[in-house]
């Protein structure tokens, strides 16, 4: 498990809030541990893989929720726990450290605003589920050049500047970028304008109002 000692101390009224999220990853951890999985090296090596998943994303949780000024209302525990189930099991099932790190952020951006929504968390936690790293980094350029923007008006120049800060370095070309993308528009992160009606060829893309509640939300997607 997670050394706590090494995280700064929970700051006043949060404790039920760690209690909770500890008691469902260690629930997370035991039915891990159970799986029904002969007992051989390859069942032990499964095991240690998720405990180690696990614990890694108790960590990350933890330091997040301590970063911030929480605290959590008797109503609202209905609420956290399927949020607490469905973090660990994205990290039991592999989800990477970074969308780990902003699901955390979420749930605390959740917290802070009394706004502790579990169907919202979950609605959330799957548009982002599985992203790759360069998606996520595509998705967060997109929302940091369409937030000084107006919508519609100036969509072509947010186009060209997410290009500009991506390409080559993340993607090999503008045609990489744009299905990455067609992808997060897929899953709504993303709006796109036919480049038709603006009398080009490809379609030009800027951060959906969604996209814009989830950085509202975590304040930072890196």
């Amino acid at each position: 498990m997670t050394d706590n000692s090494k995280l700064p101390a929970p700051r006043k009224g949060s404790g039920k809030i760690f209690d909770i999220c500890l008691g469902v990853a260690a629930d997370v951890a035991s039915v891990a541990s159970a799986g029904g999985l002969p007992t051989n090296a390859a069942a032990e090596l499964i095991k240690a893989f998720k405990q180690k998943r696990i614990d890694a994303a108790e960590e990350v949780l933890l330091a997040e929720l301590r970063a911030g000024k929480i605290d959590l209302k008797d109503a609202e525990a209905e609420e956290l726990i399927p949020i607490a189930y469905r973090f660990f099991r994205a990290a039991e099932e592999g989800e990477a450290v970074r969308t780990l790190r902003i699901f955390a952020r979420i749930l605390a951006g959740q917290l802070q605003s009394d706004a502790l929504d579990a169907s919202n968390f979950a609605f959330t936690a799957n548009a982002l589920s599985g992203l790759p790293e360069r998606e996520l980094s595509l998705l967060a350029e997109y929302i940091e050049q369409t937030e000084p923007h107006a919508e519609g008006k100036e969509t072509r120049n947010i186009q060209e500047y997410v290009e500009i800060a991506l390409v080559p370095d993340v993607y090999s070309s503008k045609l990489d970028l744009s299905a990455s993308a067609s992808l997060l528009a897929g899953r709504g992160l993303l709006l796109g304008i036919d480049e038709a009606m603006l009398g080009g060829g490809l379609t030009r893309y800027f951060a959906s109002p969604f996209a814009k509640a989830i950085k509202a939300l975590a304040k930072d997607l890196n």
